[in-house]
């Protein structure tokens, strides 16, 4: 059973919550190396969160399933999750552990650097799933990622595929998943960097790491490529979306923006090919302005930058 289109698009993300502290310095510092930053901030975080309010700014109906400490930062985030929108029905308030913390390097150009603690995140788990079953079933997407427990993240996919709701599986960070897990997946979105963890491959070329994804059994692979868009691989064979051409501020959760309106326009009925352009125009709005959740467009923002470029947002 999936959800009512006259209702508007219903989204369920499985994911995580962690809080960005961010810094710009001169460059990314390598190993061994210190460097001077400056603009320290602390900002609001992790995959799941930043899909989940993408999707509700850009009109989803979004219930979100994610784990969080009992301590101040994951009290804060509640209450972004309510001034955002959000059902917050299936958000786990986990004691004696600490609510995820993300620390991010920006450089001049816009290229970041990131390193996570987990903390709560790794506590959801597939009995959680099975707790927001029901809601599951009346959606129409469901949008994970592997900031929380892959078995739990491959669960929630099994779970809507089970009630015919389309399983979309966003697998960042990267790491290798078991032989026959992406079954349940009807539509896999890595990057380069993910599709080559995923695959074993060291190649680039979007043709072979599409093509390895699908054996592994992905059903539609969307692979994309930053600035260049976004690579399609199903049934009707390769084709490539470009991306809307602009120039980067800061690519931090550009990637999230991707996903999240991806999801929604697929919720709503909008044609695969659309709805990836609808999210590589998301990706781009995105990276116009410095950080994550502040960069994200409402639907009435993103339709306005779209006409702006010469194209049109999904009816």
């Amino acid at each position: 059973m999936t959800g009512t289109q006259s209702h508007g698009p219903n989204v369920v993300v499985v994911g995580s919550y962690a809080v960005g502290l961010v810094m710009r310095t001169a460059r990314i510092p390598v190993r061994g190396e210190t460097v001077l930053g400056q603009d320290f901030q602390a900002m609001d975080g992790g995959k799941g969160s930043n899909q989940a309010i993408a999707c509700t700014r850009l009109g989803a109906h979004t219930t979100f399933l994610a784990a969080i400490g009992d301590d101040s930062y994951g009290h804060a985030a509640v209450a972004l999750f309510r001034k955002e929108g959000l059902d917050t029905s299936f958000v786990h308030r986990m004691p004696d552990v600490p609510t995820g913390t993300g620390f991010i390097l920006v450089d001049p150009q816009g290229d970041n650097a990131i390193a996570v603690d987990l903390g709560a995140n790794r506590l959801l788990h597939p009995d959680h799933i099975d707790q927001a079953e029901q809601a599951i079933a009346e959606a129409d997407v469901v949008l994970a990622q592997l900031e929380i427990p892959r078995e739990t993240a491959l669960h929630a996919m099994a779970v809507a595929k089970r009630h015919g709701v389309r399983a979309v599986l966003n697998p960042a960070p990267a790491q290798p998943l078991p032989d026959g897990a992406l079954a349940a997946v009807d539509i896999l979105t890595p990057n380069v960097t993910e599709a080559q963890v995923l695959t074993g491959l060291t190649t680039s070329d979007p043709q072979a790491l599409v093509e390895a994804l699908r054996r592994a059994g992905a059903g539609t692979v969307i692979l994309t490529v930053g600035e260049q868009g976004a690579w399609i691989g199903d049934d009707q064979g390769l084709r490539q979306i470009p991306a809307v051409k602009v120039d980067a501020v800061d690519t931090t959760g550009a990637g999230d923006a991707f996903s999240a309106a991806l999801a929604v326009a697929l919720a709503q009925g909008t044609a695969l090919d659309d709805a990836v352009r609808y999210g590589c125009a998301a990706g781009s709005y995105s990276v116009c302005s410095a950080g994550t959740v502040p960069s994200y467009p409402t639907r009435a923002e993103l339709a306005a930058f779209l006409q702006l470029h010469g194209s049109m947002a999904p009816a």
